[in-house]
């Protein structure tokens, strides 16, 4: 099933194998503000699988495509997510020299 939205379309297959083992990495794609609610309420519409719940700054919406890979929308770029980190990081997060 294909859910296109504006200049945006994403593919959903109901072929769905779990992933054999788990970790935080995914792929992460900054999405303007107006555009979250409706594509992300498009993906919930396909009946994406959605991994885990937003406790980040900003909004987010996690769900795995059909190969299981780990993707997440989030209103704002690798700057605010980063800023956000400094200033409350997560237990156990240490930035490089000069970061």
């Amino acid at each position: 099933m294909y859910c296109p939205y504006r200049h945006l379309s994403y593919c959903v297959s109901r072929n769905y194998v779990a992933p054999q083992e788990s970790d935080y990495t995914h792929y992460a794609f900054s999405i303007a503000p107006e555009d979250f609610e409706p594509f992300s309420y498009s993906l919930k519409q396909a009946g994406v699988t959605v991994w885990k719940d937003n406790k980040s700054e900003g909004q987010s919406f996690y769900f795995l495509d059909p190969d299981g890979h780990k993707l997440e929308l989030h209103v704002g770029d690798l700057a605010s997510r980063l800023t956000q980190c400094r200033e409350r990081p997560y237990p156990g997060m240490r930035f490089g020299p000069g970061k």
